[in-house]
């Protein structure tokens, strides 16, 4: 998978989700020119995500974690507000702008969370 933008540091970003231990995953700085999307046509730096271990590899965690990264390294290029319609949470979109830590921001959910995997074990057709 492949993540960008123009304004983006390939390099800046590859090094700051690397250090920020997201298992299951690498990444490589890499450039494109996106044949569609919101920046079609621009040259856009950013990542390559290679999945490493696939049941290592929590993708909220990622995602979280690219949220993060992106906006601490373009503060005013990113509009983190539109990371609400993709988390459905003011409070984690809040979080990720005031730059509260990776885990502080995954605890805001872990009580729910919990609920619901009890909640849904007699559901569960394989285990």
């Amino acid at each position: 998978e492949v993540v960008g933008a123009p304004f983006l540091d390939g390099d800046a970003l590859a090094a700051a989700l690397q250090s920020a231990g997201v298992r299951g995953a690498a990444f490589a700085p890499t450039t494109f020119t996106p044949t569609s999307s919101k920046h079609r046509g621009k040259a856009c730096s950013g990542v390559r995500i290679t999945v490493t271990d696939r049941r290592a590899l929590d993708p909220v965690h990622l995602g979280l974690a690219m949220a993060l990264a992106i906006h601490r390294l373009n503060p005013t290029d990113w509009r983190v507000a539109d990371l609400e319609g993709l988390v459905g949470d003011k409070g984690v979109v809040a979080a990720v702008e005031a730059g509260v830590p990776l885990a502080s921001i995954e605890a805001m959910w872990k009580d729910k969370l919990a609920a619901f995997r009890v909640k849904r074990e007699k559901y569960l057709l394989y285990k």
